[in-house]
């Protein structure tokens, strides 16, 4: 909106005042546990299994829109989900959850990443949507190449995907 930035990649879907924003890509959604936590055996969760689980999230992002995620899917009318906040980065937000301190949630590009003494299981179901947002009042020939360019892989990623 303040036309410093040519685009930005977001996760989510929705409208941004001001902006143009377009899909681009999915990920699943995986939630991290301990080695040893009893859900670790399970090769899938649901949101039923986890929903008296305590959460730790980092102060900084992506952790404050993880715990928007969780309080809009484990929230209930008299019930509120059990997260904490931990002034930590990702790497040692993942030690915390290896200690037993609470579960998080990650996205599928990050499980490639194998930290000791935790395991990610997927959450049944779950799709979180990354979208590029710009301004169309901002238009310049390496922003239209950008996004022609994120156009191009994500398709070429979904369809790779979607083959046989």
């Amino acid at each position: 909106r303040n036309l410093e930035l040519d685009a930005s990649f977001v996760t989510g879907a929705g409208p941004r005042d001001g902006c143009e924003t377009e899909k681009l890509w999915f990920e699943r959604v995986f939630v991290v546990l301990p080695e040893g936590h009893p859900l670790a055996a399970k090769a899938a969760l649901a949101w039923s299994d986890i929903a008296r689980e305590p959460f730790i999230v980092s102060d900084a992002p992506p952790g404050p829109e993880i715990h928007d995620y969780l309080v809009a899917h484990l929230s209930d009318l008299g019930r509120h989900p059990d997260i904490q906040f931990q002034k930590v980065g990702r790497d040692n937000l993942l030690s915390l959850v290896a200690l037993g301190r609470g579960l998080t949630l990650t996205s599928e590009a990050t499980i490639g990443a194998q930290f000791r003494g935790i395991v990610y299981r997927q959450l049944a179901g779950e799709v979180l949507p990354f979208s590029v947002v710009w301004s169309a009042r901002k238009d310049n020939p390496a922003s239209r190449r950008l996004l022609s360019m994120a156009r191009s892989m994500a398709k070429r990623v979904a369809s790779s995907l979607s083959a046989p």
